[in-house]
């Protein structure tokens, strides 16, 4: 019998090891001879070679080959054949990569963080050729999943075609962020062809569109709202996400009850940072911290007594995920600030690779010019991604493990200090602690640490010289 691997790969790197289902997303963890056995099965080989290459039991290896066929992971072939897979990658492992498709958009929303940025990048979009070239260096580099964005990601007029392309390089979409004002049968079917199930990630800033429309634009509620209900009528998850801010800010339980409604999957909030947009309509859009934390203690406590089925985000300090596993966690100071993002890179339209969405005016490399994995392993990404807790202007903080330094790009717009504190953070982290952390402990959630992390040859003089004349 020929083992061969089914709709999914072996992922990661060393000691962090998982077979993913690139259509549904799943993901199974595995040991690191486990992993490698499971590289092998592509086809060419038999069990009895199998067992012979790592020294184990035939019967042994074969109960282990069929729990994974059971999982419907794996078949088990009477003829042979083989498939490519990417190799095994070496530490660090970049997992995911937003994929910023064009800087074009429908909208100008009044607290958009990057609407200078993106207007640039629409000038010089990656062409169709250019994107599944760098579709194939993800492949190359195995990459497991892609959120896709923009901009206005439906704007692409070749967005089914890529879609395809990335199924073929074995690319899972996680997501796909949209303002939902755009629906197009053409995309929902290319997705259906390919046999994803990504999340569509939808922009509602209100239950009602005098609040959305007064940060969006005349209409947009309902066409936003009639694209939520025909996604979720195909079979789809929505996010939605929302932005609090002055007109939405005393609105936050009527807006859980009207996405109930909705059969939304996931309900994300955030709060305004001082970006773009916002920064030049700051009057009009942000909030003042008070009302923001007095809407989200109301928001908690309905949670708590109304629970339902739809999950709710709140910034970074409370998911009701932890409700139902009953631990949240904390950094260690040596932990990398930004662990939300430490797997991956984002690619704007015009080919910038940079850290993360926020990062803009801050690219480590460019696809036209450097091999994605050279940016990936090169110096400058990698002390970006593991600036240590302990080196910010954070380390003697109380609050810290619970934080993490906060965004350190956050801290360098505000401060222009990359290793100053995120004073979007701070009252955030005061907030847990005075009022969520309480409730945790009532409830019987309790705190673990994350990880430790790889080390990392730390060096302030490789960030400095990044973040020069920025």
């Amino acid at each position: 019998m020929y083992p061969v691997l089914k709709d999914s790969l072996v992922r990661g790197s060393a000691n962090d090891f998982y077979l993913q289902n690139y259509k549904k997303g799943k993901e199974f963890a595995l040991g690191k001879e486990q992993a490698e056995i499971l590289w092998y099965c592509n086809g060419e080989h038999t069990i009895e070679w199998l067992s012979r290459k790592f020294s184990q039991p035939e019967e042994d290896l074969t109960v282990f080959l069929k729990v994974v066929e059971k999982a419907d992971l794996l078949e088990l072939c009477q003829e042979r054949s083989k498939k490519d897979f990417p190799p095994l990658c070496k530490n660090p492992f970049l997992q995911d990569v937003q994929i910023e498709l064009t800087g074009r958009c429908n909208l100008l929303c009044k607290h958009c963080y990057g609407k200078k940025a993106f207007h640039e990048a629409s000038k010089n979009e990656l062409t169709n050729d250019e994107l599944c070239d760098f579709f194939e260096q993800m492949r190359d580099l195995n990459v497991s999943k892609c959120f896709l964005s923009g901009g206005e990601s439906f704007l692409r007029k070749d967005l089914p075609e890529l879609i395809v392309n990335l199924a073929k390089n074995y690319i899972f979409i996680g997501g796909i962020f949209t303002n939902g004002t755009i629906f197009r049968p053409d995309v929902f079917d290319a997705i259906i062809q390919v046999g994803m199930k990504p999340i569509f990630l939808v922009s509602l800033d209100g239950p009602n569109s005098e609040i959305h429309d007064f940060i969006r634009g005349d209409g947009q509620f309902k066409k936003t709202v009639s694209f939520i209900k025909k996604t979720v009528d195909k079979g789809f998850r929505v996010t939605v996400n929302t932005v609090v801010m002055k007109p939405n800010v005393k609105w936050l339980i009527s807006m859980r009850n009207f996405l109930e409604d909705l059969g939304i999957f996931r309900w994300r909030l955030s709060v305004p940072r001082e970006q773009g947009e916002t920064i030049r309509n700051k009057l009009s859009v942000v909030p003042d911290w008070s009302d923001i934390l007095d809407s989200y203690k109301s928001l908690l406590s309905d949670i708590l007594d109304k629970p339902c089925l739809m999950r709710v985000q709140l910034s970074s300090i409370f998911k009701t995920e932890y409700l139902e596993a009953g631990v949240y966690y904390l950094y260690h100071d040596d932990s990398c600030c930004c662990e939300y993002k430490r797997w991956s890179l984002t690619l704007t339209a015009n080919g910038k690779l940079i850290s993360c969405p926020t990062a803009l005016g801050l690219p480590l490399g460019d696809i036209r010019q450097t091999a994605l994995s050279d940016v990936w392993y090169a110096s400058p990404t990698q002390a970006l991604k593991t600036l240590p807790l302990s080196k910010t202007d954070c380390f003697d903080c109380e609050i810290r493990r619970y934080c993490g330094g906060g965004c350190r790009i956050m801290a360098w717009k505000i401060h222009n200090n990359i290793l100053a504190k995120d004073d979007n953070a701070c009252p955030l982290y005061d907030f847990f602690c005075r009022v969520i952390k309480p409730v945790f402990e009532l409830n019987g959630i309790e705190p673990r640490l994350l990880n430790k992390p790889i080390s990392y040859d730390y060096d302030i003089k490789i960030l400095n010289n990044l973040f020069l004349n920025k």
